[in-house]
Formats: C-alpha cells, sequence, structure tokens
C-alpha cells in the first residue's frame, strides 16, 4: 500500500479470503516499510464471520525508520471463521 501521491487521510486496505478452523495455531507473518512524510498509521485487524471489527492485533504511527521490518500476529483459534484486514492512513505527501 503505497502512499506517495496520495492525498492525506487517504485510506486503503487488504482484506483476506475467510480463515476457517481448519489449523488449531494460526501466525499471520509479514514485512513492512513506513518511511517518509506520507506515513501515517498500519494496522492489521482481525473481522469475524458477521464483518465485524473483532479487534486490532497489530498497529503502528508515524515512521518507523528507512529499512524494512518483518512482523508475526498470532490469531486465535476461538476467532474461526474470520478475515485478516490491512490498512493504512496516508498522512502528508
Amino acid at each position: 500500500m503505497d502512499t506517495r501521491g496520495q492525498r492525506r487521510g487517504a485510506r486503503a486496505r487488504l482484506l483476506s479470503r475467510p480463515v476457517t478452523r481448519h489449523a488449531p495455531r494460526r501466525c499471520l507473518s509479514f514485512i513492512y516499510y513506513m518511511y517518509g512524510g506520507g506515513v501515517d498509521m498500519f494496522q492489521v485487524s482481525v473481522i469475524d464471520y458477521s464483518g465485524r471489527h473483532s479487534g486490532t492485533r497489530f498497529g503502528l504511527v508515524g515512521p518507523q525508520g528507512d529499512q524494512w521490518h518483518k512482523a508475526y500476529v498470532n490469531l486465535k483459534e476461538d476467532e474461526s471463521p474470520f478475515q485478516v484486514s490491512g490498512s493504512r492512513l496516508s498522512g502528508k505527501s
């Protein structure tokens, strides 16, 4: 989700396919790069089967340095089925 050239306050969201109970433990790993004037907020959330936001599992605000970072988010078994949402809010460009 590139924030370059976006207006302030623009939102973008990636949404996974539904995840079901086939595995007892789940871990989401991803890499992120948050650097520069267009960076404001990034979060990873879980959305339950009815479409309700059931909580933010990872969140950052502001630049995190001129490098790539790796993160892991544990997903609880009792939240099945669910979807994972990654969203960002752009800051000044």
